[in-house]
């Protein structure tokens, strides 16, 4: 029997080292800070959904505790509700509140770490369930580790899911301590608490209701298959009270995408499943009570049919009906998001597709077991005293494994039990070895296995420690360093970006903006962030009716319907990088032709281009693998005109040229030509959109050149309201008199 002072010594050993593995995991969510903040009071997101929560905290530290519900620079500029619930938005932005921190971007990026840090803990408290203290140590070592839930609370990240995975891990561990017979005097408290876990998360994140399909379905299975009464009334009080607090919520959001009952925003269909999920528990317990004696197969069965009446009513109902088919078409990869979205493609390669990167980024070798992790707590199921959390978690990650293996976003969602499940299964070892080399041996050598495991995971994080650890050796980044990676490039184009358009109004909630910007739905969020400008599609891919219009736009192949598409936005102006477009389109002649005419293609006459660069910046697919030629620039900035039109009155069919040489800043100089022949009324018209007279970053270097025929050139200065407006600039020089001939002047 060990002594108290014994007792404590451990308990003191177990806290340091869970304290020292906390610290770890802050470090390594923190390699790479120098790209985050690259510059005094400039703060860098990774290029996905952390620039659009900087949007929202920064309104919700503003108007406290108002939330953003309904944006006008979404869909810019037309508007759309926004599609997250601002759970996340407000808690970043009380947090900067309380700490009296005034840069919101700042608190946002350090988010991750810290977030992900207090996820380790959690996923400790989860693992001694079932497992001794220096198992689950392990389990805390290992989330820490695994590439996926580093990925997801990154320094610099910005995203709700670094949330979502510390509510993910309490949820979990109060599922095991709930379920757990030691735990029988704290049932209520424990319910409490996965009552406002579930509400948390409700306010969120509008795919809660995976978690609660998951978590509460293997809560509820559980407890119904032993009958325990009394866990399935505190589950299903514990429901209808989440519920109850999200509710006011729900009902004070305005219209949202999806109806009243949508499955991409969180809505009423949320409120409706909780509230079943509780009817269905007290039915359960209700059941327990009246049948005190029924075998676990009739327990689940009467679960069951309940369950089945459930889900025909609300099926039975047309609004819920018909919001099940978005739903399916996410899951099925059928979105417009599916096939071409890293986070949804598959762990390993399956169904033809295949993974952008080896599986080991996201669990080192552990990922090779993670398809039979949920074997592993039934080692655990075994002993009597800990079957019914076994059994819970067993339940809990087999779903949630297979949902990680066909699309790795769900990794950070797998990632604290897969974690508790790999440790159960060294704990297997554990037991082997103990009577060959002692119990501290055997410890110590599953806890070098599971560090020997988890290395490929970290192994390119870890290359890149020297350059943070220079940048706090320093006390920060010797000049401008943005444009060395290409979240940064970004970042400094969007800058770019704002300098040289015309301001918008409505950045801060008030007002309807002038005109939107149409790009790539990829870099959507960060152009809205960093531009301060509206943009027509987003990182929220079609969850907008305007998704078919933005997206196609720069995929056509006529000016044209562009230009009628971007009327249709109330586009200004269109963004183009460099990407795996069809020939031929709209923005792959933009990108790499500037719109001139080449290929057997026309010249493109109704878009300038205003600005482009930044010069030496990595475009945003290089580190996807993408090969970019030399020269070609990373972003491209084009307006969209009606074009001056240059009037020459000339013989009948007398061709008319028009050159000017374009400077960019960057350096980069190209020739743009215009030419037409004279009508048979003597008229040649020539539409062009550049102004030599212009105060924008690329201009031409001096007036047009026209020259007539075999005539002498001729000089003709367009200024940018002629460009803007579509105004006549007539060519000077000789006029064709009507008669067959050109007068002299």
């Amino acid at each position: 029997m060990v002594s108290s002072p014994g007792r404590a010594r451990s308990a003191a050993v177990v806290v340091i080292a869970l304290v020292a593995i906390a610290a770890c995991a802050f470090a390594l969510r923190s390699v790479g800070l120098e790209h985050v903040f690259p510059a005094p009071g400039v703060v860098v997101f990774e290029n996905g959904d952390g620039p659009y929560h900087a949007r929202l905290a920064h309104y919700a530290f503003s108007s406290f505790p108002r939330a953003l519900t309904f944006d006008s620079y979404l869909a810019g500029p037309l508007g759309g509700a926004v599609p997250w619930p601002p759970g996340f938005d407000l808690v970043i932005a009380a947090a900067a509140r309380m700490t009296g921190a005034v840069a919101i971007d700042r608190v946002l990026a350090w988010s991750g770490p810290v977030l992900g840090t207090l996820a380790v803990f959690a996923v400790y408290a989860a693992a001694r369930t079932l497992a001794t203290a220096p198992l689950a140590l392990v389990a805390s070592m290992l989330y820490a580790g695994f590439g996926v839930t580093v990925a997801y609370s990154i320094v610099g990240g910005g995203d709700h899911h670094c949330w979502v995975g510390l509510l993910g891990a309490v949820w979990l561990a109060l599922a095991l301590w709930f379920s757990s017979p030691r735990a029988s005097g704290w049932l209520a408290g424990l319910a409490l608490g996965l009552a406002a876990v579930r509400a948390l998360l409700l306010l969120s994140w509008s795919g809660s209701l995976l978690y609660v399909a998951i978590a509460d379905g293997s809560l509820l299975l559980v407890c119904a298959a032993t009958g325990d009464e009394r866990r399935l009334r505190l589950l299903g009080i514990g429901a209808l009270v989440s519920a109850v607090l999200v509710a006011p919520v729900v009902w004070s959001f305005g219209e949202i995408s999806g109806g009243a009952f949508s499955t991409i925003m969180l809505s009423n269909l949320h409120l409706t499943i909780v509230a079943s999920l509780g009817v269905l528990a007290l039915a359960a317990s209700v059941d327990a009570r009246i049948r005190p004696d029924a075998s676990s197969p009739r327990r689940l069965a009467a679960l069951v049919v309940a369950g089945i009446a459930i889900v025909a009513v609300l099926v039975s109902i047309g609004p819920i009906r018909e919001q099940l088919l978005p739903a399916l078409r996410f899951m099925t990869l059928n979105d417009a998001a599916g096939a071409g979205t890293v986070e949804q493609l598959p762990l390993f390669p399956l169904f033809g597709r295949k993974p952008l990167f080896p599986a080991t980024v996201y669990y080192g070798a552990w990922v090779y077991a993670l398809p039979v992790a949920p074997v592993f707590p039934l080692f655990a199921a075994r002993d009597r005293s800990r079957s019914v959390p076994a059994l819970v978690l067993a339940l809990w990650t087999t779903p949630f494994t297979v949902l990680a293996v066909t699309q790795v976003r769900y990794g950070n969602d797998v990632g604290a039990a897969a974690a508790v499940c790999f440790a159960l299964g060294l704990g297997a070892i554990v037991g082997r070895l103990r009577p060959r080399i002692g119990e501290a041996g055997a410890y110590a050598a599953v806890f070098g296995l599971a560090i020997a495991l988890i290395v490929p995971s970290v192994r390119d994080l870890l290359s890149n420690v020297a350059p943070t650890i220079e940048f706090l050796r320093i006390g920060g980044a010797r000049g401008d360093t943005m444009i060395a990676d290409s979240r940064g490039t970004l970042a400094k184009f969007a800058q770019q970006v704002r300098a040289v358009t015309p301001e918008t109004a409505g950045f801060d909630g008030a007002g309807q903006p002038e005109y939107g910007i149409v790009s790539d739905p990829n870099i959507g969020h960060s152009l809205r962030w960093y531009a301060r400008r509206p943009v027509a599609a987003d990182n929220f891919w079609d969850k907008f009716p305007t998704w078919d219009l933005a997206s196609g736009l720069l995929l056509l192949t006529s000016e044209d319907e562009a230009v009628e598409h971007a009327r249709a936005l109330r586009a200004r102006y269109v963004v183009t990088m460099p990407s795996q477009m069809p020939a031929g389109s709209l923005g792959q002649r933009l990108h790499t032709g500037d719109g001139r005419a080449g290929e057997g293609r026309p010249r493109l006459e109704r878009l300038r281009l205003v600005t482009e660069g930044p010069r030496g910046g990595v475009p945003l697919l290089k580190p996807y693998g993408m090969r970019v030629a030399p020269g070609v620039q990373p972003y491209k900035l084009f307006e969209i005109v009606a074009g001056a039109v240059l009037v020459a009155r000339v013989t009948p069919g007398t061709k008319v040229e028009a050159e000017v040489a374009v400077d960019t800043p960057t350096g980069r100089r190209f020739p743009y030509r215009a030419q037409a022949v004279a009508d048979a009324n003597g008229v040649a018209r020539l539409r062009v959109p550049y102004a030599s007279e212009t105060t924008a970053p690329v201009r031409p270097s001096g007036p047009w050149r026209v020259r007539v025929g075999d005539g002498p050139e001729r000089s003709v200065t367009v200024t940018d309201a002629d460009v803007e407006s579509g105004a006549i600039v007539s060519v000077p020089g000789g006029e064709y008199d009507g008669r067959g001939a050109a007068a002299r002047p």
